[in-house]
């Protein structure tokens, strides 16, 4: 097999929604200022501004689930620009709040609004890229994140000692230059339009129009045409009827599944189409429920690192700060670490998400047995290339199961493991610290990924294989 070659170029637009990614990230530090906001300018207490950004945190979860609607009906270009310009709108709020009730309610229109970005320029790039491409530039995509993020810790060490307004009005401009990129720059689309004939249809057959008289069957079977005979009983589920249009001489299906060039049988233990193709809910989606279960406890463990890290940095006697070198060494890793998606690429999802488990368990363990900033740091570069791999597969899994007319509504329910994490990860990361200290925090992460590395190979391959397996039969899933 050959791993390394030429690689092929992304499309433009994959650039410039990675250019508008960084632009955006850049502001994007002024909610990590929420609480002090709340606190200092106006005096209230720890419990109220826990309450308000956790407010912020739920409302999230809607906003994500929201921009993938709008991104299938209304076109992934006006929903990105619209959720930008309301971001702006929300953030100017907040900066111009006179009291904790104005903007209390400005963060929670913030959280309604924030997510609406995520789902249009996640199919974006899923629209303009082939499957061989789709796990690269959602991983570079990861990477104009954190490239964004470390410039923005430089913004909001300057502003932050002005005045806490100000990143706010910071971020209200980012999230205006971004909408104006989007707006200028990419290509206008459309929401994908459903064919006309969703459902499909029988096999044809070679049959007398109704109410004719053909031929006598040389086995005495009836005519199989569409239009039941007047004096023929009602069909039941119970048994087959002796004058069944189906084979009854037929041999049965090992599975007891009808033969392929049989009618498809509604009522059966087979059903049309997939649920987001037939006008049905994404949810009902066994496949893209088992990705987003193991992609929450995934967005979990990284959640818990970055809230949990500085606090376990401090147990082991060195400064909270060096949490922010260590992120500065994850975005690094995550650039230089690029030429690494190529070489991989000829690797299928799941084993490049096995290796990814692997690697985030070793850095974590790391983290375990880590007593100085060394320690750390060497750490945090092998967990980095484990997200480095794991970032734009699991992405392009859930593309490779979603519709074409509905990939914006997978990659928002997809995405909202996301929220599920920012909701859970305070409460079980200080508990984990506080009951097992950081080697048992860290310890106990890592084997989680263990387990999920043992669930890629033994749930999740197995049941996208059936899936896939089910698609190469036009019209026939199992419930």
């Amino acid at each position: 097999m050959r791993i390394a070659g030429r690689a092929e170029r992304l499309p433009r637009t994959v650039w410039w929604l990675v250019l508008a990614r960084a632009v955006n990230r850049l502001g994007a530090f002024s909610l990590g200022f929420l609480t002090v906001l709340i606190s200092t300018e106006f005096g209230a207490g720890a419990v109220t501004a826990g309450l308000v950004s956790a407010a912020f945190g739920l409302a999230t979860i809607p906003s994500r689930l929201l921009g993938g609607v709008l991104a299938d009906r209304l076109g992934r270009r006006r929903t990105i620009v619209a959720g930008l310009a309301g971001c702006a709108l929300a953030q100017a709020g907040i900066a111009a709040s006179g009291s904790v009730a104005m903007l209390a309610v400005f963060a929670v229109l913030l959280g309604l609004v924030f997510e609406i970005y995520e789902p249009p320029s996640q199919a974006m790039i899923a629209d303009a890229v082939r499957p061989a491409q789709q796990a690269q530039a959602f991983s570079l995509f990861n990477t104009a994140l954190a490239v964004g993020g470390m410039g923005a810790g430089l913004i909001a060490a300057g502003l932050g000692r002005w005045d806490l307004r100000w990143l706010f009005v910071v971020d209200a401009v980012t999230c205006v230059a971004c909408a104006i990129v989007v707006r200028l720059v990419l290509p206008a689309d459309h929401p994908a339009r459903r064919p006309p004939a969703a459902l499909p249809s029988p096999t044809p057959r070679t049959t007398p129009p109704p109410h004719s008289h053909a031929p006598p069957d040389p086995k005495g079977r009836p005519p199989t045409d569409a239009t039941p005979h007047p004096e023929s009983p009602p069909h039941t589920d119970a048994a087959p009827h002796p004058e069944s249009p189906f084979h009854a001489d037929d041999p049965p299906h090992p599975e007891g599944r009808p033969h392929i060039d049989d009618p498809p049988h509604t009522e059966g233990p087979f059903e049309v189409e997939d649920p987001a193709v037939v006008g049905g809910s994404a949810w009902r989606d066994r496949s893209l429920l088992v990705l987003l279960v193991s992609g929450t406890l995934l967005a979990l463990i990284y959640m818990q690192v970055m809230m949990a890290l500085p606090l376990a940095l401090v147990r082991r006697g060195l400064p909270a700060a060096d949490a922010g070198l260590l992120s500065t060494v994850s975005a690094v890793v995550m650039v230089l670490c690029q030429p690494l998606l190529r070489w991989t690429a000829p690797l299928s999802h799941h084993a490049a998400m096995v290796a990814g488990y692997l690697l985030l368990a070793a850095g974590l363990a790391g983290y375990a047995v880590a007593d100085g900033l060394p320690g750390h740091l060497a750490a945090t570069v092998v967990w980095s290339a484990g997200d480095l791999l794991m970032f734009g597969r699991s992405y392009a899994m859930v593309v490779s199961i979603a519709p074409e007319d509905a990939r914006g509504r997978y990659l928002s329910i997809f995405g909202t493991s996301w929220g599920f994490a920012t909701v859970l990860a305070p409460l079980s990361s200080t508990q984990l610290l506080e009951r097992a200290g950081p080697a048992g925090l860290w310890g106990g992460l890592a084997l989680v990924c263990l387990v999920l590395a043992a669930a890629q190979l033994t749930v999740v391959r197995p049941l996208l294989r059936r899936q896939a397996a089910r698609s190469a039969v036009p019209g026939l899933v199992t419930r």
